[in-house]
């Protein structure tokens, strides 16, 4: 019955099913890129990085975006004075407009050209005003961890094209 489908047990069940299925996909996805690239699959050797871990990070920093998405502190926009507008103004759907302007209108792929500066630049550093510049918005800067790079691996110059349509189906 309808009461029963929306119950707490049946919403966490599904969650849990998505979750994993998610997981495993980008597990799987992540697997092939190292396989198929020296450098990354030495980055991911030499720092003791594991997929999985990263998939499980990875994951949890997208739920996390979620939950700032939500709260509205995300992609704060100025005012017509030119200041920015308070925490709590940004926009309710900021991955996915993120995503349709730098994946399909400026053809970038996500996970490496816009998620990991997010990650760690925008969310891990303290920036002057909140302001990242890369996406010309301001967000909040939040120290304990979860946007630091895995075992210090150097994001910046390991290239993991993780594909957009796989990262889109993770935001839906």
């Amino acid at each position: 019955d309808l009461e029963s489908s929306f119950s707490v047990e049946a919403v966490t069940k599904q969650f849990y099913k998505d979750y994993r299925g998610l997981y495993e996909k980008l597990k799987t996805e992540l697997d092939r890129i190292i396989k198929n690239d020296y450098k990354i699959a030495k980055e991911f050797e030499t720092k003791s990085i594991e997929t999985a871990n990263f998939v499980k990070k990875l994951l949890g920093q997208i739920v996390f975006l979620y939950f700032l998405q939500k709260k509205g502190w995300l992609g704060i926009e100025k005012d017509e004075k030119g200041d920015f507008k308070p925490w709590g103004s940004g926009q309710k759907n900021f991955l996915r407009k993120l995503f349709e302007n730098k994946c399909v209108i400026e053809n970038k792929n996500f996970f490496n050209d816009v998620l990991e500066p997010l990650f760690y630049v925008g969310l891990s550093s303290e920036l002057p005003g909140d302001y990242f510049p890369l996406l010309e918005c301001k967000i909040p800067f939040l120290n304990g961890g979860l946007f630091e790079p895995i075992n210090e691996y150097n994001w910046q110059e390991t290239e993991i094209v993780i594909a957009n349509v796989m990262m889109e189906e993770v935001l839906s």
